[in-house]
């Protein structure tokens, strides 16, 4: 994570450090949006404001789905060669439950995806991955776009990608 450091949010858990690491937040997240609104130009009106607007924050990850679109052409098509080939092949859907909706998210033409968990939970309470926490998006290149969350746990969620959209609906109980 570029702007939202693990340790600020750690840090705003303890009355010790709270004040400095609340502060040190705050400049973060200011920075994170001057940058966001350069990135303005290379994203839809809709994703932007997605990006900008809409919190996962407190959301819990329903499912991870990750296809990779050659291979599955070779299963769909009953063939190991001759398929032509997606240079990125690689779709990552991701399904939230963030407050009283469910986001899918749909992340396409991925170059790189890791998920990391750390030995210790960054918050306490934690379970499996925690919830989602902050989430970042920045520019690789000017093709290649990147989004990384990080959750309670300390879990991080890297994605880079040139495609996305997203879709929500209204989460009945």
């Amino acid at each position: 994570m570029k702007f939202y450091k693990p340790e600020y949010w750690s840090g705003m858990q303890s009355i010790e450090t709270l004040n400095e690491s609340d502060r040190l937040w705050d400049l973060s997240a200011q920075e994170y949006l001057t940058q966001l609104e350069g990135l303005k130009t290379r994203l839809t009106a809709r994703n932007y404001n997605f990006f900008r607007h809409d919190s996962l924050h407190d959301g819990y990850v329903v499912n991870i789905h990750i296809t990779n679109q050659n291979t599955l052409k070779m299963k769909d098509e009953g063939c190991y060669r001759n398929i032509r080939t997606f240079l990125e092949p690689m779709i990552i859907n991701i399904d939230v439950l963030s407050r009283e909706y469910i986001y899918s998210l749909k992340f396409s033409k991925v170059s790189r995806f890791s998920f990391e968990s750390p030995e210790e939970q960054l918050l306490p309470g934690s379970s499996g991955i925690g919830d989602w926490g902050y989430a970042e998006l920045t520019e690789v290149n000017n093709k290649v776009l990147s989004y990384e969350v990080l959750f309670s746990s300390g879990t991080t969620l890297l994605i880079e990608f040139s495609g996305f959209s997203f879709s929500r609906k209204r989460f009945i109980k």
